[in-house]
């Protein structure tokens, strides 16, 4: 199969990808090279030279990750963007490493990362049965300066939900190391506090409500927690969080915010532990693996958006020129797929406050296994 121009619209919806096997590449390549791999098609309205250059220094810290989000606000002017990489439960018999050799220097943040990987990667721990992904969040928008990012937020779940509340619990206590330093009283308070929030917050959910993603917003001081709780267009879940919503905003109601949910095939509410929840919502809007690296299928969101006020026509136009395939051999032959995979509106008090896109790719087709022999996988 040779593919040699970039593939958008009409020629992209008909390519017939005949293999979805990972992305195999020699184990000495980083989360940065990954990155590299897709900077000709970023849109630069959306990210710019240098804020390309700051996640890639961050990721090449780390071994190639699952999969990159690419976060970036479609209100602002400014092309900086902020990064999350995922990572899969690492093997057993591995050394469960993820930053790579001579990166930053341990410190006791990441030591506790470092404890909480080691526990989740142990078939006989309480995390082994349920969290499948941990997600490091970056917040490179702002200052400091690259060379001093701190402590990523942490996100611990899976898309099948977290349906134990011990499972939860026991994923913030590794984080917070409420156990290891329980001699002098600070993890132990720290962590007994969180516990105490996030009980109250999934006591407070609706009937129903799954937890899929928990995490910990260690940029933030202090500390919060948040949840990710599925909430599938139509039922109830998200009727509940709209009503809240609703009801909080100082503006006579409006059909505003349910006409932006209905675009979405799927929707993930997001909230924080211990903060009312008509003071802050997030809701993650979703298309569908089907059809979101389909242009067209985000055009009438985003439009809405700029209609809104919430986003800017430029950005919400360079949103819509990534979604796409193209041939890439910068890893190996393959075609890289690229798509939005999901939007996301930050309401407080009722009110819009932010919009913002999250940009992805992927491996879409890559040789026989037979023609990659050797290598590792992702």
């Amino acid at each position: 199969m040779e593919i040699d121009r970039f593939f958008t619209g009409e020629a992209a919806a008909s390519l017939k990808i005949t293999s979805r096997r990972p992305l195999t590449i020699p184990g000495r390549f980083t989360g940065g090279d990954s990155l590299r791999a897709v900077a000709g098609w970023l849109p630069g309205t959306l990210v710019s030279p240098a804020a390309l250059g700051d996640m890639v220094s961050v990721a090449d810290q780390f071994v190639v990750p699952a999969g990159v989000l690419i976060e970036c606000p479609l209100g602002e002017a400014a092309a900086t963007a902020d990064m999350s990489l995922s990572f899969g439960r690492p093997d057993p018999a591995g050394d469960g490493v993820l930053l790579t050799s001579g990166s930053w220097r341990p410190g006791p943040a990441w030591d506790r990362l470092h404890r909480f990987v080691a526990s989740w990667r142990d078939p006989a721990g309480s995390l082994w049965d349920e969290v499948r992904s941990l997600w490091l969040e970056f917040d490179l928008r702002k200052p400091p300066a690259i060379e001093s990012v701190s402590f990523p937020s942490v996100f611990f779940g899976s898309s099948r939900g977290l349906r134990s509340r011990a499972t939860i619990l026991a994923g913030l206590d590794l984080l917070l190391d409420r156990d290891h330093t329980a001699s002098s009283g600070a993890g132990s308070a720290r962590g007994g506090h969180h516990a105490n929030v996030t009980s109250g917050c999934l006591d407070a959910l609706p009937p129903g409500a799954d937890v899929l993603f928990v995490g910990l917003m260690a940029a933030r001081q202090p500390e919060a927690v948040r949840l990710c709780i599925d909430a599938p267009a139509g039922q109830h879940v998200l009727r509940h969080f709209e009503q809240i919503a609703a009801a909080a905003s100082p503006e006579p109601p409006t059909a505003s915010m349910s006409d932006l949910l209905r675009h979405a095939r799927h929707v993930v509410v997001q909230v924080e532990a211990g903060v009312e929840f008509s003071t802050r919502l997030g809701f993650e809007l979703y298309m569908g693996r089907k059809r979101r690296g389909r242009a067209d299928a985000w055009r009438p969101l985003l439009q809405r958006l700029v209609d809104e006020g919430a986003a800017r026509e430029d950005r919400s136009a360079a949103a819509l020129d990534w979604p796409g395939f193209a041939y890439d051999d910068h890893l190996g032959p393959r075609i890289v797929g690229r798509w939005i995979n999901h939007i996301k509106l930050a309401y407080e008090a009722g009110a819009l406050v932010e919009a913002k896109v999250y940009l992805q790719y992927g491996t879409a087709w890559n040789p026989q296994q037979s023609d990659t022999a050797g290598l590792v996988g992702w």
